[in-house]
């Protein structure tokens, strides 16, 4: 008797054996796809896309009805955003290039003044690699072929520049595996093809690729338009053939960076009050029209709903203060219909044609102006689903995959 109540004490004493996930460091592949719109997975059936990678992941784990994103909503303030979870005005790359740098990007990672998700990866000794990723040069990683090119005349990018500047023996070492690697051009193949290489024979705990040719078909033919489906379907046969290397204990996730309109209309509000024979100031900043002038206010008011406008609503001052602070000069501010695109042009039709070209840079809560967040592999319950997020929260729920921190992040984790 007394035997059995001392069995019973220490086991009551003792802690719960931790389940065996919860022993074994997590590995995570970062797939990021540029301007992949949250719509090219919410509507795969409408569009008739032939997904198989990206759906199995969907099904399997866990998604995001939709991304909303930062401001700006550009790709290089944005990936900064995903990697640190703090907003562009915090970390610094505010723009999508430094304004004395026509055609540049922030290349070097010392443009970064918060935490990377890298950065706290590496100072828990955890295997890291970066392959194409925006603001790498000079990252301490393990393994990094950083996005950077010297000139950037045409959408296609040069692979001489960044092999240069990859980690020492790594291009020979992924081309000794996948021959067709070391070519005259990066593409998302060849991103691909180094993820997979990695996972295979290095084995970092965190990987992390960027990969860009969505975004750009996109810019030239349309948001959503047949030829990037075309494109993103390419895209999902490497994520399928990337998937298949994986090492155990591995998390995948897919992000972006913002969501797409087609500029079918341009909307010039300075030609609109010149019009209308109103006197004030007016501007256009991160997709909206803004005034401190209460009867620009009124006229712009009026047109809310007429297509020949092309103003679809009007923001509310406090949301605008918790996106762009900045902009506290305000005292109202509208937005532009689907594919409206608002500029601060002074001459030429008050609303008129546009490119007809994929554009970003809208106001982040814009309806269905969304990027893309799925989550999938070990440790994610299957059919998942979190709504609408923050771009925010994705820094701090890929770090609690890694069991990292970053104090710093201002979004939430969705990991459980």
């Amino acid at each position: 008797m007394a035997l059995g109540l001392a069995i019973t004490a220490l086991a009551a004493n003792q802690k719960p054996s931790p389940a065996p996930h919860d022993r074994i460091q997590r590995k995570l592949l970062v797939i990021s796809i540029d301007g992949l719109d949250a719509r090219f997975l919410k509507d795969a059936d409408r569009m008739h896309l032939k997904i198989p990678a990206l759906r199995r992941m969907i099904a399997q784990g866990a998604m995001a009805d939709g991304v909303i994103g930062v401001t700006p909503t550009l790709t290089w303030p944005s990936y900064a955003s995903l990697v640190t979870g703090v907003p562009p005005a915090v970390h610094g790359i505010t723009t999508n290039g430094p304004p004395d740098k026509p055609g540049q990007g922030w290349w070097s990672v010392a443009s970064l003044k918060t935490q990377t998700l890298w950065q706290a990866a590496a100072a828990k000794q955890l295997k890291t690699a970066l392959l194409f990723w925006p603001t790498s040069v000079g990252a301490r990683v393990d393994f990094d072929c950083p996005e950077f090119w010297e000139t950037h005349d045409s959408p296609e990018i040069s692979f001489a520049p960044i092999a240069d500047k990859c980690t020492s023996g790594l291009v020979e070492r992924i081309a000794s595996v996948y021959p067709s690697f070391t070519k005259s051009l990066w593409t998302d193949r060849t991103g691909m093809e180094a993820a997979s290489y990695l996972e295979q024979y290095e084995q970092p705990d965190l990987t992390m690729v960027h990969i860009a040719d969505l975004d750009v078909e996109q810019r030239e033919t349309g948001a959503l338009s047949l030829y990037s489906r075309d494109l993103l379907e390419s895209d999902d046969e490497l994520i399928g053939s990337a998937l298949k290397t994986l090492p155990p204990h591995t998390v995948v996730a897919i992000i972006s960076d913002h969501g797409f309109e087609t500029a079918d209309h341009v909307v010039r509000p300075k030609v609109m009050l010149k019009q209308a024979k109103v006197r004030g100031s007016v501007q256009v900043r991160y997709g909206l029209i803004g005034t401190s002038e209460a009867n620009v206010a009124a006229l712009l008011r009026k047109e809310i709903g007429n297509r020949k406008s092309g103003i679809s609503r009007e923001v509310p001052m406090s949301e605008v203060r918790a996106f762009a602070p900045q902009l506290k000069q305000w005292t109202a501010a509208f937005d532009t219909l689907p594919n409206y695109v608002a500029s601060e042009e002074e001459r030429g039709a008050a609303v008129g044609l546009g490119s007809h070209k994929g554009v970003n840079d809208f106001w982040p809560t814009r309806p269905a102006y969304r990027a893309s967040f799925v989550l999938w592999g070990e440790g994610v319950k299957a059919g998942t689903r979190w709504g609408e997020i923050s771009m925010l929260d994705v820094a701090p729920t890929l770090a609690d995959v890694l069991r990292v921190k970053l104090p710093a992040a201002k979004g939430i984790s969705h990991w459980k």
